[in-house]
């Protein structure tokens, strides 16, 4: 999937501003952001769901609102997608297996791997929210895809099954030159999975890359978690200008460190007052928060 310069503004406002995207065959993507920062639209609007303001988008080689067929080798489940209440697991199961050529086989396998296979017999509207979404993740996996786009598949789903969902998709796309797109609120979710990821802010791409060489840039090599009573009384005490303010609540708050010395005389500092401190080395989720402004708590 290619996405060159591609904008969407809604009465006036720019919700997605000149996004350029490539997403290469057989790799795993993750687009990640803060609520309302464009990712939902982007995706709907690359697939043809909504016409862009400009840009283009081209999916395997063709521009989805003229050639449509093109759609048939891509797979898409979109945040708050539903089924009707009253259809039956097996039944939908069965209903995309018949529509993508697969044998009836396919509806005990897909549903082994998302641990769906007690819940074939039930009703759609008897699920809980979890379950409902596995069923719609799982529903992507029939047929031949080339592309598959996944709009936060673990909203809501608890961490068994989220364990067990990935390892289905994985599973799946093992030895297919198949693409994964997917967006999340869970950056560690994005860490493990992803060949790239992708960070978007008031509807642009602002950090793209492996999960290591955008923490590598950075330039964190430490994290300090404190109690927020005395990390506060230090910033006030020691001002430094190596020292960054990650993310935090009444009871702890983590800091950020460029130099390893500085964090080193900070630890120094908890310890002469024996303040109970948690060092650890920096990861995508800590990265992800110093593309926000600083004083910022993206929500």
């Amino acid at each position: 999937m290619r996405v060159d310069a591609l904008s969407k503004v809604y009465q006036g406002r720019t919700v997605v501003n000149a996004v350029d995207l490539e997403l290469q065959r057989g790799r795993t993507y993750f687009l990640v952001g803060p609520n309302g920062c464009g990712k939902t639209t982007t995706i709907e609007t690359a697939v043809g769901l909504r016409a862009g303001s400009a840009g283009s988008v081209e999916i395997l080689g063709s521009d989805p609102r003229r050639d449509s067929r093109v759609l048939d080798r891509v797979r898409v489940t979109l945040q708050g997608a539903s089924l009707h209440q009253q259809v039956k697991v097996r039944e939908h199961f069965e209903y995309l297996a018949a529509v993508y050529g697969e044998a009836r086989a396919a509806v005990e396998r897909v549903a082994d791997g998302f641990g769906l296979s007690d819940l074939l017999d039930r009703r759609y509207g008897r699920l809980s929210g979890g379950q409902q979404r596995r069923v719609q993740v799982a529903g992507c996996l029939f047929g031949t895809s080339e592309l598959i786009i996944l709009d936060e598949p673990t909203s809501g789903v608890d961490l068994e099954s989220r364990l067990s969902l990935w390892a289905a998709v994985r599973s799946h796309l093992e030895g297919t030159p198949a693409t994964l797109l997917a967006t999340t609120h869970d950056l560690n979710e994005a860490e493990d999975y992803a060949d790239e990821v992708l960070v978007m802010r008031s509807g642009e791409i602002v950090e793209q890359g492996r999960p290591a060489e955008i923490v590598s840039r950075s330039e964190l090599v430490a994290v300090l978690t404190g109690p927020t009573r005395e990390v506060d009384r230090l910033q006030s005490e020691r001002p430094d200008t190596t020292r960054r303010r990650l993310s935090g609540d009444a009871g702890s708050v983590s800091l950020g460190y460029s130099c390893r010395e500085g964090m080193r005389h900070d630890a120094q500092w908890f310890a002469d007052r024996e303040v109970v401190v948690a060092e650890r080395s920096p990861r995508l989720s800590d990265a992800y928060l110093l593309t926000f402004p600083e004083g910022r708590d993206p929500t």
